[in-house]
């Protein structure tokens, strides 16, 4: 028996086997592309609790909500629909977040201005939704 004969597949094998491959391949990344939309959609749209939250009220307090991780809370919220009583030292950039929330997704903000390292119980005025991303520093 020829070992040449044994080795070399004939054109069309060559061609099927690429094409099996690709398929392959393009199944693989369909796959993935389903499991991506479905922990960003369905997800997220059939097994949270988003659909509870506005049982709890219709205001949100978010501390810590000039910047960073309070900011993205105050965001999240709002995009839920619930208003939003942003927290935090910086009054600039808090009346720049309220304001940016307040336009983007039409729902109201109060600002309130306080140190926590200074005062602790300034929140008097809701007791709806309290989201803690205090920076003692």
């Amino acid at each position: 028996m020829d070992i040449k004969k044994i080795l070399t597949f004939p054109i069309d094998h060559w061609r099927i086997l690429l094409i099996l491959f690709g398929v392959s391949l393009i199944n693989n990344q369909i796959v993935a592309v389903l499991k991506i939309c479905f922990k960003f959609t369905l997800k997220k749209w059939c097994l949270s609790k988003r659909k509870t939250l506005r049982q709890a009220g219709e205001w949100a307090v978010v501390t810590g909500a000039s910047s960073g991780i309070g900011e993205a809370y105050a965001e999240e919220l709002a995009t839920e629909g619930l208003n939003i009583m942003l927290i935090s030292n910086d009054e600039k950039q808090l009346s720049s977040v309220a304001k940016r929330i307040a336009n983007t997704y039409n729902v109201q903000t109060r600002i309130v201005v306080a140190d926590f390292t200074k005062v602790i119980s300034i929140l008097n005025e809701s007791n709806h939704i309290i989201l803690n991303s205090l920076s003692l520093t």
